[in-house]
């Protein structure tokens, strides 16, 4: 019997309520800048809230406002003192720098900026399932990248804070034995794999095997570029002798993929799609693969039950803003029976995914 009285479950009612007071001060502190203002004034020390105003060009008392709040909830460290408080960064802060290894600034702004518009809207997707970025925003969600180059900037580095804090592509590499499973010399496609940081981890890991980078045109044309080091960034630059083994090809995955390798992985791809959409990309993968080759899914796996779970809460976002889906054990099963495939096994990794492998579905003999 619960002992909750119906005080304490109205006060927790109520700050579930209001939770999006504290993503929308987040998102405020990250698009002033506020934590790198306060790293660049008091170079570790706490700083006072005027001298941060002032770098800022906001208001003083607005700005301690948003401050104090942010430090009860441990965003920010808040010190007293005769003149008044002071601020400095505390670990969570760090993620709202612009330039640290953890930084999650990219990801405050995309999270409150396009994405808020197509959760405000999240009672009429539940009349037909469909996006509501779309009706927010008037274009669905790839085009409106395509059409707005400074959004679609934050986006690819908000996936690329958000990769590296909680879907690190060398941690799942190093969740499935590539080469023990394949053999030697197999070819592995990375489907719509961008600019192909898995892949590259894959190859790095495993120096028999031999890659191929699927995606559009235009993002085949910015991983060439990558690749070979423009950017400057590890592991891809800083370790090239993968690229030997690595070539690149563009075309669109709904209507065909390299024929005959021996894997195709799809990290983060499926849920970007509603089942009728996944089922004929894996039907094409289905098709031309070895009667050997696996396919690889990598994405969360929703637990069964009603403990909560981060894809529980990503799952809505994905129908919200692309349509998508996060899945099940039962319902990525379901999808790759669709496609001619079986489950074959999920392998868990130290991130937030799981490598969801699937092989062809035996014929049945003649006669049977």
């Amino acid at each position: 019997m619960s002992t909750a009285t119906p005080m304490s479950t109205a006060n927790t009612m109520v700050r579930m309520l209001t939770a999006y007071w504290v993503s929308r001060a987040l998102y405020t502190a990250a698009k002033l800048g506020v934590a790198d203002a306060v790293r660049q004034l008091g170079d570790g020390a706490a700083v006072p809230v005027e001298q941060i105003a002032r770098q800022l060009a906001v208001h003083p008392s607005a700005l301690r406002r948003l401050l104090r709040a942010l430090a009860s909830a441990g965003v920010f460290r808040e010190e007293g003192g005769p003149g008044g408080p002071r601020y400095g960064l505390s670990p969570l802060a760090e993620h709202l720098l612009s330039d640290a290894p953890c930084s999650l600034r990219n990801a405050a702004l995309m999270y409150g900026e396009e994405m808020s518009l197509a959760w405000h809207d999240l009672p009429s997707a539940m009349k037909d399932e469909l996006p509501s970025w779309d009706r927010a925003l008037g274009v669905d969600h790839f085009g409106y990248y395509q059409q707005h180059p400074g959004p679609a900037r934050i986006f690819d580095e908000a996936m690329k804070e958000l990769g590296r804090a909680m879907y690190s592509d060398s941690a799942v590499a190093e969740s499935y034995d590539f080469a023990g499973a394949l053999g030697p010399g197999a070819t592995v496609v990375d489907v719509g794999g961008g600019l192909g940081r898995l892949l590259a981890c894959i190859l790095q890991r495993d120096v028999s095997l031999r890659g191929i980078l699927y995606d559009l045109p235009h993002v085949i044309d910015g991983a060439r570029r990558f690749h070979e080091g423009s950017p400057g960034e590890a592991p891809l630059s800083a370790r090239p002798e993968h690229l030997a083994r690595l070539s690149f090809e563009a075309g669109n995955f709904f209507e065909r993929v390299p024929d005959a390798a021996d894997a195709y992985v799809l990290k983060r791809v499926l849920h970007d799609w509603p089942d009728d959409r996944c089922s004929a990309l894996l039907a094409n993968i289905a098709r031309v693969m070895k009667p050997s080759g696996r396919v690889l899914v990598i994405e969360a796996v929703i637990p069964s039950g009603s403990e909560d779970h981060f894809g529980k809460w990503l799952d809505l976002n994905m129908m919200v803003v692309t349509g998508g889906r996060e899945r099940t054990e039962a319902e990525f099963a379901a999808l790759f029976e669709g496609a001619g495939l079986e489950l074959a096994g999920v392998f868990g990794s130290p991130t937030a995914l799981s490598v969801i492998e699937a092989t062809k579905r035996p014929c049945p003999a003649r006669g049977a």
